[in-house]
């Protein structure tokens, strides 16, 4: 391999650790956020706290994609924000294991008591 690849290669690795790592970040943050906002709206509505965070992430992802368009924020930190925190934030699965436990328990429009 010639010298000028290899350093394009490694910058390449490198680009691609920095990424793995704001995602990272990001995804530790977004899952400390949604548990909070789960323990702070558990005497509401079983699903509350799902619904906030997930309409968080989705004005939040709006938000990113309306600055990496208009170019005011690097990309790298675009994909750890959107990505890590948002993608952690908003994770469906949760949704779908709560509305299975309200099935399950036949919890359909009660408040917790």
């Amino acid at each position: 391999m010639k010298t000028f690849e290899l350093k394009s290669w490694n910058l390449y690795i490198a680009s691609i650790m920095k990424q793995w790592l704001y995602i990272i970040l990001g995804a530790g943050a977004g899952g400390a956020c949604r548990y909070t906002i789960s323990i702070l709206t558990s005497g509401l509505m079983t699903t509350s706290g799902t619904l906030i965070a997930n309409y968080i992430g989705c004005f939040g992802i709006g938000f990113m994609w309306l600055l990496l368009e208009s170019s005011q924020i690097d990309r790298t930190l675009v994909l750890g924000i959107s990505v890590g925190f948002l993608g952690s934030l908003t994770t469906f699965s949760t949704y779908q294991l709560e509305l299975f436990r309200m099935i399950k328990d036949q919890i359909y429009l009660e408040q917790k008591k």
